[in-house]
């Protein structure tokens, strides 16, 4: 009987949870050919599965049919010393390696969304300091796919990882979380609604006007503050009468910053 060596049926075997059957679907890679959209499935379990044996066997198929580009480009941005870092106690050094995987796979994206898969999944661990690191790591790196994502990690139990995706989500500036991002400005932690002021401010979206002119009479002067700047980032008018009465705030940094939004929507103080 034949075997069936289609990319239907090699799938099949390479997302089994069984790693026996993985083991068998590398192995008829190996005999038969690797078609190119299941090739970062291979690098994948080369770069990062847990199973030693399922690691070198996937090494074996992807040395074999990798184009020489690719697999150049795997030798140049990968050291086997990555794999052993524990994502407990060195997660800085393993996002920074994903990083870099990312950067140099960045035109190819169908490889670099491996290295972003790896950041996601942290966005669920078990460690709050794994998940804020995480989180991080997706703002540096900038890609729209993990907006989705960090929206969630909006929702997150642990308040630092809240506000970390909410910087993230400034980073990458796309307009799926501006909805999110003003429910953030009434997150029970200070730092939190901050960092979705300037979120809300950087992105530039109308929707973001309302919540913030409310903002501007948050309990927590940050908030305030950097409300009364976004207000002026966005150039909306229907700001001025309220950041008018922001001039007449406690905190002299809050009058500043109205002060300057005002000048931002051409109203002469």
């Amino acid at each position: 009987m034949t075997e069936d060596t289609s990319p239907e049926n090699l799938r099949k075997f390479l997302e089994s949870d069984d790693p026996a059957m993985v083991q068998m679907g590398l192995s008829m890679a190996k005999g038969s050919g690797v078609p190119d959209e299941l090739l970062p499935t291979i690098l994948r379990f080369y770069m990062w599965d847990d199973d030693k044996a399922i690691r070198a066997a996937a090494k074996s198929v992807f040395n074999k049919w990798a184009p020489t580009e690719i697999n150049a480009k795997v030798k140049a941005n990968w050291q086997v010393k990555y794999r052993t870092i524990s994502v407990k106690n060195h997660f800085d050094k393993f996002q920074e390696a994903m990083r870099q995987f990312w950067i140099a796979f960045k035109s190819q994206d169908n490889f670099s969304i491996i290295a972003l898969e790896q950041l996601i999944k942290a966005l669920e661990d078990e460690d709050w300091s794994v998940r804020n690191s995480a989180a991080e790591a997706l703002g540096k790196i900038g890609d729209k796919r993990a907006v989705e994502p960090l929206i969630k990690a909006l929702e997150d139990k642990g308040e630092d990882v809240r506000w970390r995706a909410a910087i993230a989500l400034e980073k990458i500036g796309d307009k799926r979380a501006v909805e999110p991002l003003i429910k953030a400005l009434k997150d029970k932690d200070g730092y939190v609604r901050y960092n979705a002021a300037i979120a809300l401010g950087e992105i530039g979206d109308k929707r973001a006007v309302e919540p913030l002119i409310k903002a501007l009479k948050d309990k927590d002067w940050i908030v305030r503050w950097r409300a009364a700047e976004s207000l002026g980032d966005i150039g909306d008018k229907r700001a001025v009468e309220p950041l008018i009465k922001s001039l007449e705030d406690k905190d002299s940094g809050v009058r500043n910053s109205a002060a300057d939004a005002l000048k931002k929507l051409g109203h002469e103080v």
